[in-house]
């Protein structure tokens, strides 16, 4: 069942790891390779001041109809805020995979006519989840964000974070503290 919830906000990666555990439950969450990507329009604010009220909100619409071609079967699309979206990409294969999509995520923005003639690019960053219930999606939502300043920082479409095949300090501690 694909889920697309694009109009929406997700106020918390809280937010976002129980919509994804409830919508695939845990059985299947629990085995896997999981990522996620965050996608940002860059210099949003610049073209939102050049731009009328209309012209923004037909941009908008625009991106948004290009974000839902991401929302496939194994795949949840959500909008985060005004100019950056998350995409939860289920069951990859591998490293390789994830490199894939975010390029052609961002060969998708640069090509398309419609939202190219406001010169508007973006940047990825992305991480893989091997997921660990005690830290959720929480953990590679982190490193992707983290990943998303690292490309911007070095004039880079996008950046893989690296592997996270081994617990995060962060699962490590919870855990640690759930012990005593």
């Amino acid at each position: 069942m694909t889920k697309q919830v694009s109009k929406e906000l997700i106020n918390s990666w809280e937010w976002l790891d129980a919509f994804c555990l409830t919508q695939r439950g845990i059985c299947e969450l629990a085995c896997g390779q999981h990522a996620i990507v965050v996608v940002q329009i860059n210099q949003f604010e610049e073209i939102k001041e050049r731009l009328t009220r209309s012209q923004l909100n037909e941009l908008l619409h625009k991106i948004e109809k290009q974000m839902e071609t991401y929302a496939l079967e194994d795949t949840i699309v959500a909008k985060y805020n005004e100019y950056t979206y998350v995409v939860v990409l289920h069951y990859l294969n591998s490293r390789d995979e994830i490199e894939e999509i975010c390029s052609e995520i961002e060969a998708a923005f640069s090509e398309d006519k419609e939202i190219s003639k406001y010169n508007i690019s973006v940047t990825l960053g992305a991480a893989e989840c091997h997921h660990d219930p005690d830290s959720g999606y929480k953990c590679a939502a982190r490193l992707a964000m983290e990943a998303l300043q690292e490309a911007k920082e070095k004039n880079k479409d996008f950046i893989l974070a690296p592997d996270t095949l081994r617990p995060h300090p962060l699962a490590l501690k919870m855990k640690e503290a759930r012990r005593k």
